[in-house]
């Protein structure tokens, strides 16, 4: 067999075991050590079936490898997300004196997407470029804008773009690409004005282009535009320009392009499903997804969105029939999306048997499979999953998975193991140089909601790098615990140490989270004139318009003071549309202070009509009437809450003995210890009753 058939038929393989069966047959062949760019070839090919091993084997078996042959092997090190061990690569390929190519340099610098000093690792490889005479190589250039943009520093991609001597049509998409991701639209639009004089943009540039827009207009100049210079229509261009249209909620103009669309592919039908999934407009997706069907077949990325989007759960069910039917049920992000949907209805068998059928389970479907028992309450089943996951598989657990398992611990109280955790994490996973501010937060969060405000304090001064997440957790859990002048002063403490973490002018709803935490801290604590100074610095000095939860707070911070008139002044006047929960804190003020006749009737009116299936609001309303003493009111409100077959759900508490977690409800004699309690319970109510 000839090198170029054996060469053809390595790259046609659908499979490992193919490629393998070839390359066997090319080494008996004793072709294999004559033409040396086989070898990379088979390294590309082996890192493609996702076997690094075989690709460091068959790179070990060169006998003098050359460029290319390194250039392989340290590429596929970081397609596997081996960065470190890539950058070693290329010290050695140094040691053995091999001259780079133009490939060289561009291969290695997307190792700093995989190594923790990815930002300093590129500009010492850009002054390597620079002695090695390779600094101005246009290749290498482009792709160092890119690396630069995607690490998050778009100040130096500028400064390379700026310093290039020359240029291309990649490097001024680059370039636009760092302004949009950068939120810098304006100048991203004057660059594109700038290229155009030099060059013509590619379809590339456009699609680029069209990400950048922010409004119907810029989108619509960009538009005409195409259709002026008469670009022709490429598939990811005419589904940028749809996708253009549903962001901005054009459904006639979408609707109008996607119809003149001649050869639509599966984007353009997921793009307009989507989009009326998004909606809520589910039979238009339905009938959407039904022409797809007819003209290009089903895909599971399709199914995907369909289960992942507005739906109900007999809607839910068809899809999952149609997925069985079609031997579509196999892919793992649908089967992932299809254990989340059953989860958000509490169908948790259903979930449950999702992820059993599953032939193959990783990190992914696990977390998600926990995150659905912490979701619907169902904590001590999350925690036996993550132990069974542990000690029965191979799968090795993720910060992800830790943080679930954390916010699991959170709920119930179970301090003593995740003390336990968070000390394994300390050894393992945390302050290692990973990212890892999430996971420090949550077991921040999981302190708080424990009552360990002490092992929260150290915590939080432990975390190096502190997002607004991290400050605001803190703060919101002093305001749990009382401690609104302790949240007061660590909020100004943020101001002072973290200048850049709030923008004065900025509207970002970390802040407006932020804001939220302060106002409740202030609530809790009766904090009434420090509560105003905070709604006022957060309107007036950063520029945040406050919203309804904001008006929540301060209408509970005026109840709880007993201000009643205020807090109702200020919901009829400042609140555009009130919901149950801000004329419940004002009812269970007028309940405290007594003044269930001034404003009793009409407020408990008012969230009764707003929320008429909660059943809190109607135990509230019914002691507010006993405690006047009107009976009749009180068995019309229990008459109609029979009728309406609303009861309280009762509550559940958690007791962490042993290292185990058990769950006890009210009346609960299902615990296989039950005697034992109730005998010692028993015991401990007769030494009460004698004291």
């Amino acid at each position: 067999m000839s090198f170029s058939s054996y060469w053809l038929r390595s790259f046609n393989c659908r499979d490992i075991k193919t490629l393998k069966i070839i390359h066997g047959k090319f080494i008996v062949s004793n072709n294999y050590h004559k033409p040396i760019s086989i070898q990379p070839m088979f390294i590309t090919l082996y890192t493609h079936f996702q076997d690094l091993e075989s690709s460091i084997l068959v790179f070990q078996s060169i006998r003098e490898p050359n460029t290319v042959s390194w250039n392989s092997i340290i590429k596929s090190h970081i397609q596997f997300g081996y960065g470190d061990s890539a950058i070693s690569l290329y010290r050695q390929m140094r040691n053995f004196n091999i001259q780079h190519d133009d490939f060289t340099l561009p291969i290695l610098n997307q190792s700093a997407l995989s190594i923790h000093n990815g930002l300093s690792f590129l500009n010492a490889l850009l002054s390597l470029s620079i002695r090695l005479g390779l600094g101005s190589e246009l290749y290498f250039c482009n792709t160092m804008i890119a690396l630069y943009v995607k690490c998050g520093d778009f100040s130096y991609a500028r400064q390379l773009f700026d310093e290039m001597p020359d240029r291309d049509v990649v490097s001024w998409t680059s370039i636009i690409s760092c302004c949009n991701y950068e939120g810098n639209i304006d100048i991203a639009f004057k660059l594109f004005k700038e290229m155009n004089i030099v060059f013509k943009p590619t379809s590339i540039t456009m699609v680029v282009m069209f990400d950048s827009c922010c409004s119907l207009y810029q989108g619509k100049q960009l538009h005409c535009y195409v259709i002026k210079i008469g670009f022709p229509i490429e598939e990811s261009l005419q589904n940028s320009i749809l996708k253009m249209y549903t962001d901005n909620g054009q459904q006639d103009e979408a609707e109008n392009f996607f119809e003149e669309i001649p050869m639509k592919d599966y984007v353009s039908w997921n793009i307009m499903i989507m989009h009326a999934a998004k909606k809520g407009n589910f039979m238009n997706a339905v009938e959407l997804f039904k022409r797809m069907r007819f003209k290009l077949g089903l895909k599971t990325e399709t199914l995907t969105i369909m289960i992942s989007n507005n739906i109900n759960l007999l809607h839910g069910g068809m899809i999952h029939c149609l997925s069985i039917k079609y031997g579509l049920d196999g892919d793992y992000v649908f089967r992932t999306s299809l254990l989340d949907f059953y989860a958000k209805f509490g169908e948790l068998k259903n979930s449950t048997r999702v992820l059993t059928e599953m032939p193959f389970k990783n990190e992914v479907t696990c977390n998600a499979m926990m995150s659905a028992f912490v979701k619907c309450g169902a904590y001590d089943e999350a925690i036996r999953l993550f132990n069974r996951v542990i000690h029965y598989s191979d799968i090795n657990p993720t910060a992800l998975i830790f943080t679930t398992l954390i916010s699991a611990y959170s709920h119930i109280g179970a301090l003593r193991l995740g003390k336990v955790l968070h000390g394994y994490l300390i050894r393992t996973l945390l302050y290692n140089n990973q990212n890892t501010s999430h996971l420090e937060t949550s077991i921040l969060n999981m302190y708080l909601n424990c009552g360990s405000i002490s092992y929260a304090k150290a915590c939080f001064e432990k975390i190096v790098t502190k997002d607004i997440v991290t400050w605001t957790t803190m703060i919101d859990g002093y305001g749990i615990h009382g401690l609104g002048v302790e949240a007061l002063q660590l909020f100004d403490r943020m101001l002072k140490e973290e200048e850049g973490i709030m923008t004065r002018s900025g509207t970002s709803i970390s802040i407006s989270i932020t804001f939220l935490s302060l106002l409740s801290a202030c609530s809790h604590s009766g904090l009434l004139n420090e509560g105003f100074r905070v709604f006022n610095l957060m309107k007036w000095e950063f520029g945040i318009e406050p919203d309804l939860d904001h008006y929540t707070c301060v209408v509970d911070m005026l109840s709880r003071a007993g201000n009643l008139k205020e807090a109702i002044c200020m919901i009829l006047k400042r609140v555009v549309l009130p919901d149950g929960r801000i004329w419940g804190a004002l009812l269970a003020g007028a309940r405290v202070y007594g003044s269930e006749e001034v404003f009793g009737e009409y407020v408990a009116s008012r969230v009764l009509e707003l929320e008429p299936d909660n059943v809190g609001y109607y135990t509230l309303v019914s002691n507010m009437e006993a405690k006047v003493e009107k009976w009749g009111e009180v068995e019309e409100i229990r008459k109609c809450m029979r009728n309406k077959d609303l009861v309280k759900k009762p509550g559940c508490s958690y007791v962490e003995a042993g290292g185990s977690i058990h769950g006890f409800v009210s009346g609960d004699r299902s615990h296989s210890k039950t005697f034992q309690i109730y005998e010692l319970l028993g015991g401990l109510t007769g030494q009460n009753s004698g004291i």
